[in-house]
């Protein structure tokens, strides 16, 4: 029963070993983030690699899906703040095929002049007069 024991705690030491040099061959893995703002009317999603130089957004996908049979259109972006203290709202994304219907975008970009700071994702229904708009938390750019 000792010897065992004593082969599980080896195999156990090699495992680990070997998931140790897999992730040193590996190299650190980029920060993302994966952030879903939604209410009644829409969901948007968006998912990005942060950029190590603190001032891109690489690999955005974004997607937006319209839950209301209400005819009006739902859009989804992102809002970004730098370190120039101000927010930009990056292209409204558009759904316009209606009730239950769901379209995505991938391999956008955001480059900013200055730090990102910090990135919302904003889900809207575009209503007639003012949008009834849902907002993710702010997620922390981990590099700046």
């Amino acid at each position: 029963m000792r010897g065992f024991r004593r082969l599980k705690w080896a195999a156990r030491t090699m495992l680990i070993a070997l998931i140790a040099g897999t992730a040193a061959l590996i190299g650190p893995t980029a920060a993302w983030a994966d952030v879903v703002a939604q209410n009644a009317g829409v969901r948007g999603r968006a998912d990005w690699t942060w950029n190590s130089n603190g001032t891109a957004l690489n690999n955005i996908t974004m997607g937006v899906r319209d839950l209301l049979c209400d005819s009006n259109d739902v859009y989804v972006q992102l809002r970004i703040t730098s370190s120039d203290g101000f927010n930009t709202d990056t292209t409204r994304r558009r759904n316009s095929n209606g009730c239950g219907t769901a379209v995505n975008w991938t391999g956008l970009y955001y480059q900013s002049n200055f730090y990102i700071i910090r990135v919302q994702v904003i889900a809207c229904v575009d209503d007639a007069f003012s949008n009834t708009c849902a907002y993710s938390e702010w997620h922390d750019n981990p590099y700046t």
